[in-house]
């Protein structure tokens, strides 16, 4: 249909546009920090885990930086990665606004850093939702509006048994 290489970057660069008018990271600074108008600002808690096959720590952590989350200090990271980019607060912070970012390492496999995609056998995407220490800061937040470290230091965490 389009048999000019031109045309077809033309097209594209085109589609482009209407993407990103679509793209949800494109409003993350919109959830806090510059809110929408006529819209309320929210406070969010993320939470990832390492070896997470769908949504990668780096996905995780971008997303934190975009809506300007703060890190507890030692959250855990991606074999020898130094995290960089957040604010970090004392271990035993209790933190009553603002938004939060926190990882879970589970003890699988690293994802690798070259372009092929992780193991669905070892993938850990829904295994926050699921591990006690991360249900009982969600509660924490959805119920009193304040945020606390339940793991007291980095979140290490065996899988959930009802994770398939």
């Amino acid at each position: 249909r389009y048999p000019n290489p031109l045309d077809r970057i033309g097209l594209l660069a085109c589609m482009q546009l209407l993407w990103d008018r679509l793209e949800p990271a494109g409003y993350l600074h919109a959830i806090s920090r510059d809110p929408l108008p006529n819209t309320p600002s929210h406070r969010i808690l993320i939470h990832y885990g390492l070896g997470d096959a769908q949504v990668s720590w780096m996905g995780g952590q971008q997303i934190g930086r975009g809506t300007g989350a703060v890190m507890y200090e030692g959250n855990v990271a991606e074999g020898n990665i130094t995290i960089d980019g957040f604010p970090f607060v004392p271990v035993d912070a209790v933190l009553t606004e603002g938004n939060l970012i926190m990882g879970w390492d589970f003890g699988e496999p690293l994802v690798p850093f070259v372009n092929i995609p992780p193991s669905k056998k070892y993938d850990t995407h829904e295994f926050t939702r699921r591990t006690p220490s991360a249900q009982a800061q969600m509660a924490e937040f959805f119920i009193t509006g304040s945020v606390s470290n339940t793991c007291g230091g980095p979140c290490h965490a065996k899988p959930p048994m009802d994770s398939e």
